[in-house]
């Protein structure tokens, strides 16, 4: 699922803490550009509904961005197939309209976070 299904510690679901009644879609268009890409092509995801999708995978991948109350602050949902099976990952994004600019933070997991609720498995940080 996109390149983020390849990074360690990320905080994961086998299903969706994120529902589209929960979310919100405020551009009509959002592109990410992963630092770490070899082919240097951004992935772009386009509005449908109340949730963003991206023709770049076949995986099915979906954005979802749930409006935290302290401002441009969103947690992101994305969601798609990895390995055959269903996958979702989790952080923190901060938008800036004006600067057109995304900044994602609290989007990979240590064991320290390990507690109630979030558990290491499989290198990664699930969610329960």
């Amino acid at each position: 699922m996109c390149a983020l299904s390849a990074l360690a510690a990320c905080y994961t679901s086998e299903k969706p803490l994120i529902s589209d009644a929960q979310s919100v879609a405020p551009f009509a268009k959002m592109t990410f550009q992963d630092n770490d890409s070899s082919s240097g092509e951004p992935t772009v995801f386009t509005r449908q509904g109340k949730h963003y999708v991206t023709t770049a995978h076949d995986d099915g991948t979906v954005l979802t961005l749930n409006l935290k109350p302290d401002g441009d602050y969103y947690v992101m949902q994305f969601g798609g197939r990895h390995d055959g099976r269903l996958e979702y990952l989790f952080g923190y994004v901060k938008l800036d309209p004006g600067a057109k600019t995304a900044e994602a933070y609290r989007v990979f997991g240590t064991k320290t976070d390990v507690r109630d609720g979030l558990r290491l498995c499989e290198g990664v940080i699930c969610i329960d």
